[in-house]
């Protein structure tokens, strides 16, 4: 019983942190309509607006607070994963996803690439168009590619 219980507690835990990352897919997809305006006030629209059940809120303020500090980098690591489309040519909500993601796998690093990049599949699959997984899935593949080689290299 207690390996169940032990599952319950990591399922749990994964889905409070896949809550944070929902909401702020979409308050950060809301800020591309309005970027004068703050992030957190987006962000406590949706708490209010959409309460989810349970969320991780040390994951939600870290990302809110370390994106804007880290976007320019984030998104020259995109341009170059992927540079048949050039960031203004991809969808707002793909770029939202893409930039959550590079940041936790570049800068907080908070937890396995491959479920970093799993939960971007995930979000892009319920937010985004019908082949945005695909798209997300393949330039963060790359990025974790770049991610490898440097570990070599070191």
């Amino acid at each position: 019983m207690p390996g169940n219980l032990q599952r319950f507690n990591q399922k749990l835990h994964l889905d409070e942190r896949h809550e944070a990352r929902r909401v702020l897919v979409q308050a950060l997809y809301a800020q591309t309509f309005l970027p004068d305006r703050a992030l957190s006030d987006f962000v406590a629209e949706m708490l209010e607006e959409f309460p989810p059940y349970a969320f991780d809120e040390e994951l939600l303020q870290s990302i809110a607070a370390e994106l804007p500090k880290h976007q320019q980098a984030i998104d020259q690591k995109l341009t170059v994963a992927a540079p048949e489309r050039p960031l203004d040519q991809i969808a707002r909500v793909d770029l939202v996803i893409l930039r959550i993601a590079c940041l936790e796998l570049l800068f907080l690093k908070n937890a396995p690439v491959k479920v970093i990049i799993n939960e971007a599949v995930e979000l892009a699959k319920e937010f985004g168009g019908e082949v945005s997984y695909k798209f997300v899935n393949g330039t963060l593949g790359t990025i974790s590619k770049d991610l490898e080689t440097l570990k070599l290299k070191t």
